[in-house]
């Protein structure tokens, strides 16, 4: 049992979502939920970022977690489709007859309330929910609704649940009821209670967690059907946007009657000997490991699959099994033991040049090296066998590689050629977004350079005493042209922003890019609410020069957070000649979690470029950290006059996160000149 710390703010939420993903968690319950409400309230951060929601609620399911959540308490105060909170609104893991509209999958299972004696409790957040963009981007606070073609588009992926003013029936909502206003401990000592739909969702958790217990290895799409089929039917006939699929009942979930599941079970022996952590693994499922006893037990239904007995240093197993459910088939394993052997790994580009100082392990035997001088790591003393080997862990710039790799009894080598990873491709089109952010990882990006102004450190800027979130004005030595328009002035924001109009938000709540909202004509450097007025709240510093412009925020803490972040950017300007000039943005230092929105807006909030917005980053952006540099420029720069060499893979990278086809290859053979 695992306490996650992910309230209040979005990205916390994610955080530890990724947190559970990298520690091999298979049930997750959150009662927490962000409304639709939250986008015309003035005193909450942002508004629900369902894109973002929806994404890691994708990736949860494909590390094979299944997540119950609560749908929220306001009822229909927030109209349908958006009464289900998000990110309750995400599709379940499974598709069943009654889901009148099948689209994608997630991990999500949505958990609305009964109270004691049977009855509905009526603040539960009711369905449909909708995916569309004329259902989801009806706020102009709401992230990923930017024109299409833009980096902030919607994704069109997501079109796949319409409600359109109940003319299409949308995505059955909520999943489960479950009982609320339920007993439980104090925080201390004694008792106390838990309501609302936060009261319900724990619930659900549960019983999932008895699922998995009951059925080991079950797949979430495996889960979420046991679980509603064994559902008592409350309401109208048959599953509603009321009561989903009826009230929780997991004895009857988990009863033959209900249940199709069958599996495997068996013992890993080497040398007549039990041997314990051995992975077992059936097609599709998520692995289990044997005891001490070399024991185990995966559940499946009905089917012919493979099944794989693997442990480093031994033998790896491999047979076909059928499950003919609810019968559990026997299955075991004699694992002879492997020979210690050796492996080469050479690390080259598509132009076939060694690439050092790339890390290479060999994760189930513990190993890591980096390459030398010549692209290679040798592994002296490594057993037999086929064997994940990853490369690429320790830096940003080429694509990480997780590869099988067979090592036979007289040793092996093996070759990697790296392909240049997302982040080295620039972010946003000049068509659409008017900009270019090239990042330091770039071809075209700027190497970072400091350029230090605060006086404390030997700097010649002036500090700037801000009372408030109010902006201050700066007349700029030379003109600047920006989106197509001369300034002379800018404002400059507490809150990690400039603009180059007259008009400055004084408050602190972040919006997407572009946003017809205040501030227009914006370069969002680190855009986030901070308190430079507070005694340890940091400082800014402004410089100016006739060759350039320096606005430096030095350890600026985050008003809020857990604990608060903080960080230290700069935003460099520079005059050009004839047209838009470059905008320059470094990052020296960052610490804690900033759920900033970072990216430049034109003067009416028509167009603009998101680069990042609350920890979401748009195709080809790096991620911000120390040492980062983002050039945002009008130009789209070519990195040679004449290709030196023609190379040998095209990747067509995808435009959004999909764990279920991230990439496609094209391959090509190309005839000599004569």
């Amino acid at each position: 049992l695992m306490i996650l710390r992910g309230y209040e703010f979005q990205g916390s939420v994610w955080e530890a979502s990724q947190y559970a993903i990298e520690h091999g968690v298979q049930v997750l319950s959150a009662s927490l939920s962000f409304k639709q409400s939250d986008c015309g309230d003035p005193g909450t951060l942002s508004c629900p970022n369902r894109v973002a929601h929806r994404w890691v609620s994708e990736m949860e399911l494909a590390a094979g977690i299944i997540h119950a959540n609560s749908t929220g308490n306001e009822g229909l105060s927030n109209p349908i489709p958006m009464s289900v909170a998000a990110p309750s609104d995400c599709p379940p893991p499974a598709m069943t007859d009654a889901h009148q509209q099948q689209g994608g999958v997630s991990s999500i299972v949505s958990v609305a309330g009964y109270n004691f004696g049977g009855s509905y409790y009526s603040s539960s957040g009711r369905g449909p929910a909708a995916w569309s963009r004329d259902d989801i981007c009806i706020s102009d606070r709401m992230p990923f609704c930017g024109p299409f073609g833009s980096a902030s588009q919607y994704p069109p992926e997501f079109e796949d649940y319409f409600y359109l003013d109940n003319l299409l029936p949308g995505l059955l909502k909520p999943d489960i009821t479950a009982p609320t206003n339920a007993e439980a401990l104090g925080i201390s000592t004694g008792c106390s209670s838990i309501g609302g739909t936060s009261g319900a969702t724990p619930h659900v958790g549960g019983a999932l967690a008895l699922i998995y217990s009951a059925f080991p290895g079950i797949t979430p799409e495996e889960a979420y059907r046991v679980l509603v089929e064994g559902a008592a039917d409350a309401g109208d006939p048959g599953p509603d946007n009321t009561w989903g699929f009826g009230m929780l009942r997991i004895y009857n979930s988990i009863q033959p009657v209900f249940v199709t599941i069958g599996g495997v079970a068996g013992r890993a022996l080497s040398n007549g000997n039990p041997v314990e952590g051995v992975r077992v693994a059936l097609s599709d499922h998520r692995p289990v490991f044997t005891d001490e006893n070399g024991d185990y037990e995966i559940s499946a239904s009905s089917g012919v699959y493979d099944i794989e007995f693997y442990k480093y240093g031994y033998q790896t197993i491999t047979n076909s099994v059928t499950v003919a459910a609810p019968a559990v088939t026997d299955e075991n394993a004699q694992l002879p033991e492997a020979q210690l052997s050796s492996l080469s790994v050479t690390l080259q580009n598509s132009l076939l040049e060694p690439l050092p100082d790339i890390s290479v392990s060999i994760p189930a035997a513990e190993l890591s090296m980096l390459s030398n001088a010549q692209g290679i790591v040798s592994f002296p003393n490594v057993y037999a066998g086929t064997h994940i080997v990853s490369v690429g862990e320790n830096q940003d710039y080429w694509e990480l590689i997780d590869r099988l790799v067979t090592i036979e009894n007289g040793g092996s080598s093996e070759t990697f050629i790296l392909t240049r990873s997302n982040y080295t491709i620039p972010t946003g089109t000049i068509e659409a977004d008017g900009y270019i952010a090239y990042d330091n990882l770039d071809f075209n990006g700027v190497p970072f350079n400091w350029i230090e102004i605060n006086p404390d450190l030997g700097g010649d800027g002036e500090l700037l005493a801000f009372a408030s979130d109010a902006c201050m004005a700066k007349t700029l030595p030379f003109a600047f042209s920006f989106y197509g328009s001369n300034t002379t002035s800018i404002r400059i924001s507490p809150n990690g922003y400039i603009t180059f109009n007259t008009s400055c938000q004084p408050g602190w709540d972040i919006v997407p890019i572009p946003s017809d909202l205040a501030p227009d004509a914006l370069c969002a450097v680190l855009w986030q609410d901070y308190y430079p007025e507070e005694a340890d709240g940091g400082s800014v510093y402004y410089y100016a020069d006739e060759t350039q412009v320096i606005v430096e925020w030095y350890d600026v803490k985050q008003w809020s957070g857990y604990p608060p972040g903080r960080a230290t950017f700069q935003v460099i300007l520079r005059p050009a000649a004839t047209e838009d000039a470059d905008i320059i943005c470094q990052y020296a230092d960052l610490s804690g979690r900033i759920e900033a929105c970072v990216g430049i807006e034109d003067w009416n909030g028509d167009a603009g470029l998101q680069y990042a917005h609350q920890l979401q980053y748009s195709y080809g952006a790096a991620p911000i950290r120390a040492g980062r540099t983002i050039l945002y420029s009008p130009e789209l720069l070519t990195a040679f006059d004449n290709p030196f060499a023609v190379p040998g893979r095209f990747v067509l990278h995808q435009n959004y996160p999909n764990p279920f086809n991230p990439s496609t290859t094209f391959s090509f053979e190309a005839p000599r000149a004569a």
